[in-house]
């Protein structure tokens, strides 16, 4: 609890899913639930770069750093893609 509000560490949380069923306010939300959240600030982060002083006036500049940023989150799902095949591999 931090100030009377419940605060789930997820450095610490091992994923039982235990609190969405004992939480009276239906507070916890689940992974896929924080999807547009994440997508929203991953946006609100590329629209800060784009922002930058480097970036103003320039489109060519700004097309880089979008295909940069792309293939920086095309990156990120391929490692989660062979995570998530290696986890299947795990199940006995």
């Amino acid at each position: 609890m931090i100030e009377g509000v419940a605060f789930i560490d997820d450095d610490k949380c091992i994923r039982c899913g235990v609190c969405h069923n004992v939480c009276p306010n239906d507070a916890v939300r689940h992974d896929g639930e924080r999807i547009p959240d994440e997508v929203a600030a991953n946006l609100n982060w590329v629209k800060t770069l784009l922002s930058h002083e480097y970036y103003f006036d320039d489109i060519e500049k700004q097309r880089q750093l979008i295909n940069r940023l792309q293939r920086y989150f095309l990156k990120n799902k391929k490692v989660a893609e062979k995570t998530m095949e290696e986890i299947e591999k795990l199940v006995v």
